[in-house]
């Protein structure tokens, strides 16, 4: 539901002309250059929260055992609905 919203805003903002694609891959790499603050948000995004994320995630599955690595993947929707009551102040149910 909230991909479907999302396309639905950036379709609406593209009708709308209030936001316009890149022509081209070179356009992109122009609007992204002239825009430190977007380029570092991308390396961070990049970086970061993927690569980071997946090395430290392999490191740590590998010194336990399949039981507990499918033990905690499928766990791991509770605790992110946990991690949302508590950080974000959500609530379940």
């Amino acid at each position: 539901a909230v991909s479907a919203a999302s396309d639905v805003w950036v379709l609406a903002d593209v009708v709308d002309g209030r936001h316009a694609f890149p022509a081209s891959a070179g356009a992109l790499v122009d609007q992204v250059s002239a825009r430190p603050d977007v380029l570092l948000a991308l390396l961070w995004t990049g970086l970061i929260t993927t690569f980071a994320t997946v090395v430290v995630e392999t490191i740590a599955l590998a010194k336990i055992s399949a039981k507990e690595t499918s033990l905690l993947f499928s766990t791991e929707p509770l605790w992110g609905a946990a991690f949302a009551s508590y950080a974000l102040d959500e609530h379940l149910g």
